[in-house]
């Protein structure tokens, strides 16, 4: 089965003031600072947005032209902890990451979200 990826357009993002033009043709994460940058976001995604497929023929993983909408978020406990998140080791799709430790629950954008 082929996933799918929410991406938008890397020049809408740039022209939008998210990501640098200039990144080497590597991914570029973004912070959000607040409630205007998510509307921003949302309304950039709702315009630009498309389902590009992952891991096949036309993969994004490595097409520089878009960006990936990748949802991302932490829980931090009362006392000052961070909640972590350990992927498995042996029935994990993507190698690169199988076993490794995030802080954070997030994760690709399929087209069902």
């Amino acid at each position: 089965m082929i996933k799918r990826a929410f991406v938008i357009p890397r020049e809408i993002l740039v022209d939008s003031g998210f990501i640098p033009r200039n990144i080497n043709g590597k991914a570029q994460y973004t912070k959000l600072r607040g409630p205007k940058d998510l509307e921003k976001l949302i309304t950039l995604a709702q315009n630009y947005g498309l389902s590009r497929e992952r891991g096949g023929d036309n993969d994004v993983e490595h097409d520089v032209s878009v960006q990936q909408l990748i949802v991302y978020g932490f829980i931090q406990l009362r006392d000052g902890r961070f909640m972590l998140y350990q992927r498995g080791a042996e029935a994990y799709t993507e190698t690169r990451l199988a076993g490794k430790v995030s802080l954070g629950i997030g994760g690709h954008m399929e087209p069902t979200d």
